[in-house]
């Protein structure tokens, strides 16, 4: 698990400190797209192959219906209580949007 989070923060990182050209975009939006459809390719042909997973399925799908449960139950609570605190403040940087003239 730590490789996976020093690579990301590594990643997170690079695209913050070096302004790579605007080109780059689609790019690396689609190289990551096809990395991340190659690895549930080969997680779905390691599932497929293993004979425990189907003797398990029964429990494995209650714990997976448990576990999604939770999470959303988890992120609707946060959410209700985040809320209030996370409301759109208007930009301060936006300086094209002149307040009105008042009244005399």
């Amino acid at each position: 698990m730590l490789p996976i989070i020093l690579v990301t923060l590594f990643g997170a990182v690079i695209g913050w400190k070096i302004k790579l050209p605007t080109s780059w975009d689609m790019a690396v939006h689609r190289a990551g797209r096809g990395f991340l459809l190659l690895m549930l390719f080969s997680l779905g042909v390691h599932l497929g192959a293993s004979t425990d997973i189907f003797v398990q399925l029964p429990t494995i799908g209650i714990q997976a219906l448990l576990i999604s449960l939770f999470a959303i139950s988890g992120s609707v609570l946060a959410t209700v209580l985040l809320a209030p605190f996370l409301r759109a403040q208007p930009n301060i940087a936006d300086s094209s949007k002149e307040p009105p003239l008042p009244k005399t």
